[in-house]
């Protein structure tokens, strides 16, 4: 057993880390703590922790070998019996224990009222640093069994001690709370910002990079389509005229030959479908560049300094950029207020919360077809003192028990693997961040209607 390896017994281990558990190079359990298998009873030791477990952050698979390469970082990981439980921690690898890994965590939730929906009370955790302890832990393989011993007799004594003082502590938790509770929050925004920085970050390498290589050979072939194109009307307006000139003349066995080659190669269908074929052509290249054009706009969205931004154009760069998320189910229109004035911000910012509301309305209208036409609506509009932005849908709706978390990070209805959670809250973050504000009205079955209304100055 990995207490063995680490040089402690049993319970000195599930003292320091009672939410912790051991798997092995197979990613199958070899034992875990006590308040963890009171909490999920169903984990049983040899079961593949893929079975009970989805690690969410950073995103991967039960893999040990690529688990291993992540030790230095924090993980989340998702029960899929009891979706409410998080557990966040670290992964130690054990080598000296035949390749074993260790994880050592404690539940993560934003209110201490969270607790009580787990099964958890403040008695549960251990009351020491879970990371500085493991490090004693560690230190003890190097020690002979009676330092061992005896810095495990220190820590259980040091916990007992810490357990005392909460307990005479317990008349200054309502302060404590809230002091923890807006320290959370304010950890989860500086999250939000990180991960919203490294999507854009992302998305704007990728844009770039796809527009670049696409760019250059579109041009190309748009001038070259344009070439032929004009090319062939004046060969066919050359062939009317030889034509004509053929019929001013005495009939002879020329005529006979010219008109067997005539029809032998379809001239008049060519007539007639070539400049048809090469005009489609060209209309699929001017969308290509039109695509092109918009990633490169989105991938270069300016600087990150507020700035003038024209909300109009913005929801035209969307638009293109998320077609193929509802192109093949639904019908977009856009109904923009040809004055709609400028407003101050960032216009990064101001795309990535309308292509995550635009993207969760061509979702919830292919959820929810019902053998009706998909239809999303995008408005702009303008009050004497706010400028706004309307994306409905005729999609599923929200459910009312829900309402008040469509917000929350990580709160998503989708399948695992399918959401992640931050669409909303960062559409949230972004208009905060704008001094504006998202709301939305919404009936079941009958569709949503998101509004972002920004302030016409700041």
């Amino acid at each position: 057993m990995i207490q063995v390896a680490l040089g402690l017994g049993s319970d000195q281990l599930d003292s320091v880390f009672p939410f912790h558990f051991g798997f092995d190079e197979d990613c199958r359990l070899l034992q875990q703590g006590r308040v963890l298998g009171r909490l999920l009873p169903e984990l049983k030791e040899g079961d593949r922790l893929s079975d009970h477990f989805v690690i969410t952050q950073p995103v991967m698979a039960w893999r040990q070998e690529t688990i291993q390469q992540r030790t230095k970082s924090f993980f989340l990981i998702q029960s899929r019996e009891r979706p409410n439980l998080m557990l966040r921690g670290q992964m130690v690898h054990l080598p000296q224990h035949e390749g074993a890994t260790l994880f050592v965590g404690s539940p993560w939730f934003t209110e201490l009222k969270g607790l009580s929906g787990l099964g958890l009370t403040l008695r549960d955790f251990a009351p020491c640093d879970p990371v500085y302890d493991l490090l004693l832990l560690l230190q003890a393989e190097s020690m002979s069994l009676n330092e061992a011993s005896q810095l495990a007799d220190r820590l259980t004594a040091a916990n007992e001690d810490l357990e005392r003082r909460v307990e005479e502590r317990t008349a200054e938790l309502g302060q404590a709370n809230q002091d923890l509770k807006a320290e959370m929050q304010r950890r989860q925004q500086v999250e939000q910002e990180l991960r919203l920085a490294q999507k854009l970050e992302s998305v704007g390498q990728l844009a770039a990079g796809v527009a670049h290589e696409i760019n250059t050979p579109t041009q190309y072939l748009l001038d070259n389509n344009g070439f032929i194109k004009l090319g062939i009307e004046s060969l066919f307006d050359l062939i009317q005229a030889y034509r004509k000139a053929l019929q001013t003349m005495p009939r002879s066995p020329q005529h006979d030959a010219i008109d067997a080659i005539e029809e032998e190669k379809e001239l008049d269908y060519l007539t007639e479908e070539l400049p048809e074929a090469l005009g489609q052509s060209q209309e699929g290249l001017q969308q290509i560049s039109r695509i092109v054009g918009a990633m490169k706009e989105f991938s270069h969205p300016g600087s990150e300094a507020f700035s003038s931004v024209d909300l109009n154009r913005a929801i035209q760069t969307i638009v293109t950029l998320s077609s193929t998320e509802w192109k093949y189910h639904s019908e977009l229109k856009t109904e923009l207020s040809p004055d709609l004035p400028a407003v101050h911000g960032r216009e990064g910012d101001i795309k990535q919360a309308l292509l995550n509301l635009v993207v969760n309305a061509a979702h919830a209208v292919r959820d929810n077809r019902h053998g009706k036409s998909g239809q999303i609506v995008i408005r702009s509009l303008a009050t004497d003192h706010t400028v706004q932005i309307e994306v409905e849908d005729n999609g599923c709706g929200i459910p009312e028990a829900i309402r008040h978390r469509i917000y929350d990070p990580f709160f998503t209805t989708k399948e695992v693997g399918s959401g992640t959670g931050q669409g909303l809250s960062l559409v949230h973050t972004v208009m905060d961040r704008h001094k504006g504000e998202v709301s939305f009205r919404t009936s079941i079955d009958e569709g949503t209607t998101f509004m972002l209304t920004f302030p016409r100055s700041l």
